[in-house]
């Protein structure tokens, strides 16, 4: 598989899959790790990508049309941040969570302790990701079946905010923390053989 096709299998189907629960565009660039001229430009070249960009749109005004979108579940939070501590997934948590995506994130821009907590969640879920990643890499979890791209796609899509929050707990800066991240990112991909480390960054 070539880089451009692995990158393209990382964000295209979270992409998809946010437009047709009725997510907006730019909520569904965020969901899928993805950016708004990136997205454009495989539009702009793939027709493939621009009639299911399309069609997942559609699909997702008609759902809202209807009113399919179901009441957010009581006490939606901590379902929320329960599964966001597990998986690292924003979507996957707002699914647990019986909410759109909008609605977690506008809760997380109003509600400082929410916030707060939802940081705690995201790294406690990223480093349960990262093992869970090196342990099927080195055949440790033959049992388990893992997709290890899309889990590849997450760890590089809340790396900057995971560097934030493990350089505020030790003596290291930012930057040193996000060049230890791409690195195991890097050996990541390298064991997967998914893409070279150069592309790893994009």
């Amino acid at each position: 598989m070539t880089a451009s096709n692995a990158e393209r299998r990382a964000w295209e189907e979270p992409f998809l899959a946010a437009l047709r629960r009725g997510e907006s565009v730019a909520e569904a660039f965020r969901e899928a790790g993805v950016e708004r001229s990136t997205a454009y430009h495989r539009r702009r070249h793939d027709a493939r990508l621009a009639r299911a960009w399309d069609a997942a749109r559609e699909a997702g005004q008609r759902k809202a049309l209807c009113g399919q979108t179901a009441p957010p579940a009581p006490h939606w939070r901590a379902a929320f941040l329960e599964e966001l501590a597990h998986s690292s997934s924003v979507s996957a948590s707002a699914r647990a969570a019986n909410v759109p995506v909008a609605t977690a994130y506008k809760k997380r821009r109003d509600d400082p302790a929410f916030a707060l907590r939802w940081r705690a969640a995201l790294h406690e879920g990223y480093e349960h990701l990262e093992m869970e990643v090196l342990a099927h890499l080195r055949g440790n979890l033959p049992e388990r079946r893992i997709d290890v791209a899309n889990a590849i796609r997450l760890l590089a899509a809340h790396r900057q905010t995971i560097a934030e929050i493990r350089a505020s707990q030790d003596e290291r800066s930012e930057e040193e923390v996000i060049a230890s991240i791409n690195d195991l990112i890097d050996r990541m991909r390298r064991e997967d053989g998914d893409l070279p480390p150069e592309d790893a960054h994009g």
